[in-house]
């Protein structure tokens, strides 16, 4: 009887905190570990590859080959939060690492692969690379009003390594005699915080006094507006303030070059090869900012929380207010269905960062801890993100209470 008495005591006290207001909504302290990925071309999806017989069509490769080339995309952000709510006030520390990368290969190289090409007609295949990848650690202090929400972000960022601004090209001539001519250029614009020439001793050679004097610093920010009581507008975006500088500038050399004649084997020159040279510039440097970056968005909650629709849309700017800066536009439209906060299953369509992800993701909260974790189909190209050419996921564990 006593047992029983304990138990139903017990199942009255859990019964109601779960009436209780917000109880699964947020945590009072919390600590998150969050790990968002992805790899991704254009050209080459899983259904060209997983089949029972693999049949390797260079031909249809390469006529699917967009006429700007073959990208291949990388990115990562694993962070970890310790969050605090004070009723209105809300505090939150982030420490994180930041990588994105992107090559393209040009069309001609699989033209050349799949078709080859004709007598004295001379190959010119380029490939250009983009990489970035920064340390950074962040404090946000928000307010959340009635009507209103605030929270602004500064951020303290560590460039770490850029690769930007620098080509490869590739040349491959035959000619009416039997002569064929090979040679390959690679000039990269390598900018760094350490000197990559010698990995050997690359730990014992960091200053991190040094690399820390080089942060720079911008500013996040989240601001929304509740116009009723199922419609928030709100805006999210980052403004570069002041750039972190990558103190070593090196131009990463590969050639190769080779001339035989199909006639005559016994004539072939030696090939001519300078593989992964460095040459620093002890004079230049690169200043570098975190991507610009500004969405817009609308939260539509026709059934309270049960049904969360939102859209946005914006822009992102690559290496702002620099020689190489570009920008390109984001969007985001995603339905989720919530279940008292306990249990949420959504599906999304974005492009952020040059990559569309067609994404499904789940949260599984007990207030105490948390799992949330997604899979995406992701490419550079939109019709391609639909048919597997890359993958990637998040994977997100959080305590507190």
């Amino acid at each position: 009887m006593k047992k029983f008495i304990v138990l139903f005591t017990a199942f009255i006290a859990f019964a109601t905190s779960l009436s209780a207001k917000k109880f699964f909504d947020e945590r009072y302290v919390e600590f998150r570990l969050d790990v968002p990925f992805g790899v991704s071309n254009n050209a080459i999806s899983v259904t060209d590859v997983l089949q029972k017989e693999v049949v390797i069509d260079l031909k249809k490769i390469a006529d699917g080959i967009p006429d700007g080339g073959m990208d291949v995309a990388l990115f990562a952000n694993p962070n970890f939060q310790w969050n605090l709510r004070f009723g209105k006030l809300f505090l939150g520390l982030e420490a994180g690492a930041d990588v994105y990368g992107k090559l393209n290969l040009s069309k001609d190289i699989f033209d050349f692969i799949a078709y080859g090409n004709e007598i004295d007609e001379e190959l010119d295949v380029k490939v250009e690379p983009v990489f970035d990848a920064f340390a950074y650690s962040e404090l946000s202090v928000g307010l959340r009003g009635k009507k209103i929400q605030v929270t602004v972000t500064p951020g303290i960022f560590v460039p770490l390594a850029s690769v930007c601004g620098g080509n490869t090209n590739f040349t491959f001539e035959n000619t009416a005699d039997g002569d064929i001519n090979i040679n390959l250029l690679s000039k990269l614009n390598v900018y760094s915080a350490v000197d990559f020439s010698d990995l050997n001793n690359i730990a014992s050679n960091l200053d991190y006094t040094q690399i820390l004097y080089n942060a720079g610093f911008d500013v996040s920010g989240h601001v929304g507006l509740q116009l009723f009581k199922p419609l928030l507008i709100y805006a999210d975006f980052r403004i570069p303030v002041m750039k972190g500088t990558l103190p070593m500038h090196a131009t990463l050399t590969n050639e190769y070059s080779m001339s035989m004649n199909l006639m005559n084997f016994g004539d072939m020159e030696s090939p001519e090869s300078n593989l992964m040279q460095w040459e620093y510039d002890d004079n230049a440097e690169f200043k570098i900012n975190r991507p610009l970056k500004f969405m817009g968005y609308l939260d539509f909650t026709p059934l309270g929380k049960f049904l969360d629709i939102t859209v946005g849309a914006g822009f992102g700017t690559r290496h702002p207010f620099s020689e190489y800066s570009y920008s390109y536009p984001q969007y985001y439209a995603g339905i989720t269905l919530n279940l008292f906060n306990v249990f949420k299953i959504g599906v999304s369509s974005d492009y952020t960062d040059e990559i569309f992800k067609e994404q499904i993701g789940t949260v599984f909260n007990l207030r105490l801890f948390e799992i949330d974790a997604g899979v995406s189909m992701q490419s550079t190209s939109f019709i391609k993100s639909f048919s597997g050419c890359g993958a990637g996921g998040y994977v997100t564990f959080a305590f507190g209470f």
